[in-house]
C-alpha cells in the first residue's frame, strides 16, 4: 500500500469537501448526513426540525480508533455545531470524505512514526 503524503490528501479533502458540501440539504424536510472533521457520519431529520432531534451515527468517528490530534484540520470544515466541524453531505459524499479523512489520519501516524 503506498502512502501518499500528507499534505496531498490534505488538499484533496479540502477541494472535495467544498465541492460535495451541500446545506440546502439541511434546509429540505427529511433527513441530512453530516460529515464530521473526525470521520464521524451522522443522519439527523432536517427541515425546521434540523438540530431538535438525535443525531444518529452511521460511521463512527476515528477518534475512538486512532489518536486524535492526527485527524484533519478543523478549517477544513464550513459548519460548526459546538465547537465541533462539519459538512452536510450525501450518505455517498460522506463515505468519500470519509474514506479521505482515514487516509489523512494512516498516512499522518506513518509519517509521524517513520520520519
Amino acid at each position: 500500500m503506498e502512502i501518499r503524503p500528507v499534505k496531498d490528501i490534505e488538499i484533496e479533502l479540502s477541494e472535495l469537501v467544498k465541492k460535495v458540501h451541500n446545506p440546502k440539504l439541511a434546509e429540505e424536510s427529511g433527513h441530512v448526513y453530516q460529515i464530521w472533521s473526525d470521520g464521524e457520519l451522522t443522519l439527523q431529520k432536517s427541515g425546521s426540525i434540523l438540530n431538535q432531534r438525535e443525531m444518529h451515527t452511521q460511521t463512527r468517528s476515528l477518534k475512538l480508533e486512532y489518536i486524535e490530534w492526527f485527524t484533519p484540520p478543523k478549517e477544513l470544515f464550513p459548519c460548526d455545531y459546538a465547537g465541533n466541524k462539519f459538512a452536510y453531505v450525501t450518505k455517498e459524499d460522506g463515505v468519500l470524505v470519509g474514506n479521505l479523512i482515514k487516509e489523512y489520519v494512516i498516512a499522518n501516524i506513518f509519517y509521524h512514526h517513520n520520519y
